[in-house]
This record gives C-alpha cells, sequence and structure tokens, in this order.
C-alpha cells in the first residue's frame, strides 16, 4: 500500500515537472524566434501582453490630444481598458492549453467509462435548490415592507440564538479548562482599544450593477433547448433581491424548464430558505409531480463543508449538515443500495469533506462536490446539460464528470484569457457514496488509533497539527475558523505513525475518489477533505471547534481526539470513553517549556539568528514562524509585515531564523502578508488590503520548486454584524481588473497612547505586469523574532531582535531588550 501511494505521489510530481517544462519549451520558442529581431519588436512580441498593447495604443492616441485634462483622460481610458477585459475573458481556447492547466483525471476517466450506461429512453429530472443570498442580492433589497416587518422578529430570534448559544459554549469551554488549571489565553481578554483614522482617505466606489450569481444560473440552466428526457425544477428564495424580473423575492418560487420553456408552477408564501421543512417540502413537490427514471439533487449557495450550507440572507440562518440529513430523511429511506438520487452536488464552497458524505450517506449514488472554496460564477451549466442531452444514455457518474470538466474548463479558460486579473486556483471531484461511507469508517478508525496513543504520549496531538499545517488547506482566507485540509495529504504524513490505519484511509481516499481536477497550488489535492480543529487563538476557531465535537462528530474518538487537541485536557465525558480504549491515563497539557522560550539567548549570525531548542520541546511543537516589524523611534510605533515559515530546525536543534532585508511586496510595496496553508509544492499567503476601497484579502503562492509568487485572487471580507456566520464568505471571491487599486493594509501598535489600530500603506495601481516578489525593504530600524505554537496553535514568542536596514543591507543585529514579544 505504501508503494502505491509513493507511485501516485511520484506521478503527481512528474506531472507538475511535465507542465512546466511544457511551458519553458514554448517560452523558449518564442525567445528563439525573436533573437535576432530589433529590440522593440523583441520586447512587444515577449513581454508585452495584449492588454498592455491596447493600453498603449489608448495613451498614444489620447496623448496626441494634449488639450485634453489628466482626469478626463483617465476617464476615457480606463472604460476602454475594462471593456476590451469584459470582451475577452470569456474567449475560447484549445483543449491541450486547457488541460496543461489542469489536466485531465485519465485513470479516473477509465474507471467512470467502465460503469454500464443507462437506457437511452431513462428520463431525468434536476432538482435544484437555490438559496439566493448575498450572492444573488449583493446587499440591496427589493423586500416589500410587509416582508419587512413579518420578518424582522424572527431574524433577530435566530441572531439571539446563536449569540447565546456562542456565550454558553465558551463559557462552559472555559469552565472545563479550569478543572485542569488551563485557560483561554490572556489575549482574547484583551479590551478593545480605539482604531485610529486611516492616514489615507478611501474614495467613495460606485459599484457597477451586475446580475445576481444565482440568476446567471439560472441563465446557463435555461440556455438551450436539452432533451426531452430532461426536465430541470428550481426553487427560489433566501435573497433580497433578484436580478431575474420574473423571481419575486418576497415569494418562495417554483419554477420548471421543460423542452425549451421555463414556466412559474408553483408561489408560496415566503419560507425560511434555510430550514429543514422548506428543503422537505421542495423534495417533497419534486417527488410527487416529476416522477422520473434517475433524478439529480442540486444544493446552490455559500458551502461550509462539515458546518453546513446556505446561508438565507433575509433571516440569516443557515443549514447545518444534521437539517440536511432530516430533510432528505422525511421524504425518502437512505437505502445505500438504492439511493433516492443518483447524483447529489452542492454548487457551493467546501462540500467535498468527509463529513459532508457521511451526512447524505444513503441518499445519493455518486457526488459532485469542490474541495475548495468555489469562486461566485459557480458551476458552468450549458456544457453538461448539453452533454446529456447529445448522449442520454450516459451513466450518472459520468453526469457528473461532464458537470467536473466544464466547472474546471471554465475557470481554466478564465485563467488564460485575463492571467493576473482573474486566476483561479480550484478543486472538483466525483465521488463514489458507498466507498465514502467505508472510508468514513476507516478515518474513524485511525481518530481511535491517535487517540489511543496520545493517551500515552501527548506529543501526537502536535504531530497531528504538523501533518495538518503540511497538508493542502482550503478556504486559506478564513483558515482559523474551518481548518480544512486535503485528507490523502494528512494521513501521506501521518503514514509513519500509524501505517496500518493511514494505509487504508489511503486505499479508500483512492476507490472513493472516482475523478478530480484541480491546478495551481492545489495541485497535491486528492479530492476528499477533513476538518482538523487548528487553534484556540480565534474565538471563532473555538466555536466552530465545539460545534463540531458536540453536533456534528457522532464518533465519540473523534470527537475525544479534536477536543483534547485544543482543550490541552479532556472533560470528564471524554476522559470515560478514553478510559474504554485504554488503561494509560491522559496527560493535561504542560505549558512550561513553551514559557521558557521567551528567556532563551539567540546566537547571531551573518544571515539572521538561532535559538537552542531542547528535543522534549522540539517534540511538542506544531509550528514555528518568523515575525518583522519596523519600529519608527520618534512616533514611538511598531508597524507589522506579519509572519513566515521560513525557520528551520537543523540537526542540532536549532531553530534558524534567516533575515536578508527583504519581504513580500507587491510592485515594490511590502505587505502584511501571513502563511495561510502549506504544502509539499507549495506555501499559500494571504495579506489583508483594501481592494478597491473594500476590505479583502489578497491570495498568492509561491511555489516550491521555482521560488517565484503568484497572485491567486482577492476575497472580499464582508461588511456584516453578524459574525459568526462564516458562511457568507465563502463565495466572496471578486474578478481583479486592470486599472483596480490595491491598498496594503498594516497592524500599528503605538506605544504612546497604547492603542492598536490599521494604516494604509500606499497604493498599487494593478497593471498586467504586477507581480508578488521578495523586495527590498525601506530603510530603518527593524524588529524581528521566533514564533513557536503547541497543540493548540498557541504563540509563545522567543526575545526580539533589532537590526538596521540600510540600502538593502543589515547591520548591526542584536537583542533589544526594550520590547518582548508576549508577556508570560
Amino acid at each position: 500500500m505504501e508503494k502505491k501511494a509513493n507511485d501516485r505521489r511520484l506521478r503527481r510530481r512528474e506531472k507538475r515537472q511535465r507542465w512546466r517544462a511544457e511551458k519553458k519549451a514554448r517560452r523558449a520558442e518564442l525567445k528563439a524566434r525573436y533573437q535576432d529581431a530589433p529590440f522593440l519588436t523583441r520586447f512587444w512580441n515577449l513581454y508585452a501582453k495584449t492588454p498592455v498593447k491596447v493600453l498603449f495604443y489608448l495613451v498614444l492616441i489620447a496623448g496626441l490630444c494634449s488639450t485634453i485634462p489628466p482626469e478626463k483622460l483617465l476617464s476615457i481610458i480606463q472604460p476602454a481598458v475594462l471593456s476590451y477585459y469584459d470582451a475577452n475573458k470569456d474567449k475560447p481556447q484549445p483543449k491541450e492549453k486547457i488541460y496543461a492547466e489542469s489536466p485531465l483525471d485519465e485513470e479516473g476517466a477509465k474507471r467512470i467509462d467502465a460503469i454500464a450506461p443507462v437506457n437511452a429512453d431513462d428520463t431525468w429530472t434536476i432538482c435544484v435548490y437555490l438559496v439566493g443570498s448575498n450572492l444573488e442580492d449583493m446587499d440591496e433589497n427589493d423586500l416589500s415592507l410587509v416582508t419587512s416587518l413579518q420578518t424582522t422578529e424572527l431574524a433577530g430570534a435566530y441572531s439571539a440564538s446563536r449569540h447565546e448559544k456562542l456565550l454558553r459554549q465558551i463559557e462552559g469551554f472555559a469552565e472545563e479548562m479550569g478543572e485542569y488549571g488551563l485557560e483561554l489565553p490572556a489575549y482574547l481578554y484583551d479590551p478593545v482599544r480605539p482604531v485610529a483614522s486611516s492616514t489615507v482617505v478611501t474614495e467613495d466606489v460606485v459599484v457597477a450593477d451586475r446580475p445576481g450569481a444565482a440568476s446567471t444560473d439560472i441563465g446557463e440552466m435555461i440556455s438551450g433547448v436539452w432533451s426531452d428526457k430532461l426536465r430541470v425544477v428550481i426553487q427560489t428564495g433566501g435573497a433580497k433581491r433578484w436580478s431575474n424580473q420574473t423571481i419575486n423575492p418576497n415569494r418562495t418560487q417554483r419554477f420548471l424548464y421543460e423542452n425549451g420553456v421555463f414556466s412559474e408552477v408553483e408561489s408560496l408564501p415566503l419560507q425560511p430558505a434555510s430550514e429543514t421543512e422548506t428543503l422537505a417540502d421542495f423534495l417533497r413537490f419534486c417527488k410527487e409531480n416529476y416522477r422520473s427514471d434517475h433524478r439529480m439533487l442540486i444544493l446552490w449557495d455559500h458551502g461550509g463543508g462539515a458546518f453546513g450550507y446556505g446561508q438565507d440572507s433575509i433571516l440569516g440562518e443557515m443549514f447545518s449538515l444534521k437539517d440536511i440529513r432530516a430533510a432528505l430523511s422525511s421524504v425518502y429511506q437512505p437505502n445505500r443500495a438504492n439511493p433516492a438520487f443518483d447524483v447529489i452536488g452542492f454548487d457551493a464552497c467546501l462540500m467535498s469533506s468527509l463529513e459532508v458524505t457521511h451526512a447524505l450517506d444513503g441518499f445519493a449514488a455518486y457526488y459532485a462536490l469542490s474541495e475548495e472554496i468555489e469562486p461566485g460564477d459557480g458551476w458552468n451549466y450549458g456544457p453538461w446539460l448539453q452533454a446529456m442531452s447529445d448522449d442520454p444514455a450516459m451513466s450518472p457518474a459520468r453526469v457528473a464528470r461532464e458537470i467536473a470538466d466544464a466547472y474546471m474548463d471554465y475557470y481554466m479558460t478564465l485563467n488564460l484569457n485575463v492571467g493576473l486579473f482573474n486566476h483561479n486556483d480550484v478543486t472538483f471531484s466525483v465521488l463514489d457514496a458507498k466507498k465514502c461511507a467505508e472510508l468514513y469508517d476507516a478515518y474513524t478508525e485511525l481518530a481511535r488509533a491517535q487517540l489511543i496513543a496520545a493517551a500515552e504520549d501527548i506529543g501526537v496531538l502536535a504531530e497531528i497539527g504538523r501533518c495538518a499545517d503540511k497538508s493542502t488547506h482550503f478556504a486559506s482566507s478564513m483558515y482559523t475558523v474551518y481548518n480544512t485540509v486535503d485528507l490523502a495529504n494528512y494521513v501521506d504524513y501521518m503514514l509513519d505513525s500509524f501505517p496500518a490505519e493511514c494505509s487504508r484511509v489511503k486505499e479508500l481516499i483512492g476507490e472513493a475518489v472516482l475523478y478530480h481536477r484541480e491546478n495551481g497550488s492545489l495541485s497535491d489535492a486528492e479530492g476528499i477533505s477533513i476538518y482538523i480543529p487548528g487553534t484556540i487563538d480565534s474565538i471563532y476557531g473555538i466555536k466552530y471547534l465545539l460545534d463540531y465535537v458536540n453536533d456534528i462528530a457522532e464518533d465519540d474518538s473523534v470527537r475525544a481526539l479534536y477536543y483534547y487537541k485544543v482543550a490541552g485536557c479532556l472533560n470528564a465525558e471524554l476522559r470515560e470513553h478514553v478510559a474504554t480504549l485504554t488503561d494509560k491515563k491522559p496527560k493535561t497539557l504542560d505549558t512550561v517549556l513553551f514559557k521558557q522560550f521567551a528567556s532563551l539567548t539567540p546566537d547571531m549570525e551573518a544571515d539572521g539568528f538561532s535559538l537552542p531548542v531542547s528535543e522534549e520541546l522540539q517534540s511538542m511543537l506544531q509550528d514555528y514562524q518568523f515575525e518583522l516589524g519596523s519600529y519608527d523611534q520618534n512616533a514611538l510605533t511598531v508597524t507589522y509585515y506579519g509572519r513566515d515559515n521560513s525557520p528551520v530546525l537543523d540537526g542540532d536543534g536549532a531553530l534558524v531564523c534567516s533575515f536578508d532585508g527583504t519581504w513580500f511586496c507587491l510592485d515594490g510595496v511590502p505587505l502584511a502578508a501571513e502563511v495561510a496553508s502549506s504544502s509539499a509544492s507549495s506555501v499559500e499567503y494571504r495579506a489583508k488590503v483594501n481592494y478597491n476601497g473594500k476590505a479583502a484579502y489578497l491570495i498568492f503562492d509561491c511555489d516550491r520548486d521555482t521560488g517565484e509568487y503568484a497572485i491567486d485572487s482577492v476575497r472580499l471580507i464582508p461588511n456584516s454584524d453578524d459574525t459568526i456566520n462564516y458562511l457568507s464568505n465563502t463565495r466572496a471571491r471578486v474578478e481583479l481588473e486592470p486599472g483596480s487599486k490595491i491598498t496594503p493594509i498594516y497592524v500599528v501598535d503605538n506605544f504612546i497612547t497604547n492603542e492598536r489600530s490599521e494604516r494604509e500603506g500606499k497604493t498599487v495601481k494593478l497593471k498586467e505586469s504586477s507581480r508578488i516578489t521578495r523586495g527590498a525593504l525601506p530603510n530603518g530600524y527593524y524588529l524581528s523574532y521566533a514564533v513557536i505554537s503547541n497543540q493548540r496553535s498557541e504563540n509563545y514568542y522567543s526575545v526580539v531582535v533589532g537590526q538596521t536596514i540600510s540600502g538593502g543591507k543589515v547591520t548591526d543585529r542584536a537583542v533589544d531588550t526594550r520590547f518582548v514579544g508576549l508577556d508570560y
């Protein structure tokens, strides 16, 4: 089994190397063609991208009109560039280019082709449950006064219930830890200090009126005249506004698309879109009125993997996975041998997870799901509906594969057409439901083995964290909350410690994941994810852990393992469970060694500093990073530039922190960046920015093989009073457009006022040539230190090392006793 896993890793590595070689070969061919050409010709054909050429001509023409004022000139140029961008982003691309970006899963395709087709005369009903949410209404409100009055009280009750639940969870968690002398980190109780005004006044931004994502997808569903064996039934709700004028946000409506005709078949009083009975009633309606040989269920909206689906923006409520199972169970009996649906798909983020497949067990033969966050456009419906019409005998697994290929091809085409301005790293999987059920059981066996081992050696919990940290992560802009990682990556790293259990899990992943595609920084992902709790640093991370332990996980070993990792102890109930597995007594996490880290004396070196780390502490480390900030000795402020995972543990037990005076820069402007996830092939970072005046994260990747950086996306941070519901942010990716303004945001500590605030940096206007690089930092005095974390992702800081940067050179490196990373 280990040999098979190694062979798969080798094939993936060879595939990535082949892609890079092909790209280099194409580049070398162009260089050879123009090597003897004049400089301007060579530059124009090798380095100037199409949008740059268009912009050049526009500027040249406008420059001839010297009497035009600059602001008038900009108003002429920018719409022209954006118009060109919009016109070209959907330009067709050759299949070979698309597959170079995201290769076909040829082995998976063969397995699906071997599945028997259905009868060509069989009929299909596709049931689409659309929770429009903010993806459709874009925070605009077309609700009538009557509807607003009728829903206000219920929406308030939902919100109050969520906050009351959070309060009970946190208080109970703190009490349970307190029995063992542990507590929540002190900084979670820090006062909320006034936020100083930004040094840059953000301009008012006018947002163009765009069609909602749900309306756009309905347009795709009815974009062709499909086979007369195929019908699409749609229910709408959960959005305050619909850009499709046929849909009324004040009603729950049902539509039928059949034989090229789109019609309303039922209009009901507005129902809560994310309640069990509303979904059950739609399923019952489809079952009773549209009988067919084959059925597909598509659930459309935001998704949160293990933590649910469907963000109703009218009432603020969402489905748990148990709610969805309850809705299905009220209409159908679970039956693995003959499930109600041939395919269940989520046009939603993060739903290709083991927890999702467990919740749906017995209701589908196959799943069509994405491991990663989906861009706002979601699925591409037209191509796979057309494929079903062209080949009505295709098997349900083949239908799911057509969905996967249409999705991946759409975003790879977008990447090729607009490059930097909308680079999508995406995934899609087709899963075999029966094998997923076996996989879930195998994972609980692994968790049980890990729990027994942790009862004897608590360092196992830190190892779990290290293996999860090295795995491909999803939802990078919310990684401290969701902590969702690729399951195959995770067990690959755990294999040496738990060979039998991990080998079985890996074998079943190979059987359960029938077909999967991915690209870019997600090239190591293998199709299905799992939640691994990450941190006690975030109040919402704790809330989601407790939701998982109390409401989501059904296996007691998984519950105990996850609680033990983040709490550092076990409550009475979970200790009783451990006692049924082993006579070993679980230890409580001892933080003394971590607190002593702050007193270690560093050795100064030419390119950084190192710290001695004992073997005992090394075994309990989950992570170690390098943090950097600049100190203004006149204003008495520290501006933080973030963290990198650059430190390494050498063979002599020293934690080596290198720093050459460079940092992450966008077109030479430093970013405040932090590691979002790390895998064998790449590191993903996020940096808080203002994007055209809106708070967002700039996501970028570093290729470990080449050391090159690539901008992945911008993800907006929702402006919402309900910060508990993170689902509202899962499809918040926005298209990067030429001329967009990106302003880095830095956290600043002011030692005079004792305030922590945010400060805006220099604004970068996005160009085709914009790049992330390791750039030289401005002259000044810089503070740096190492940060280590334990199994709870609780941070501990070294002494602070100061150094001066002048002309790109680092000098005068020494311990600065005026500062401490954190006072224990």
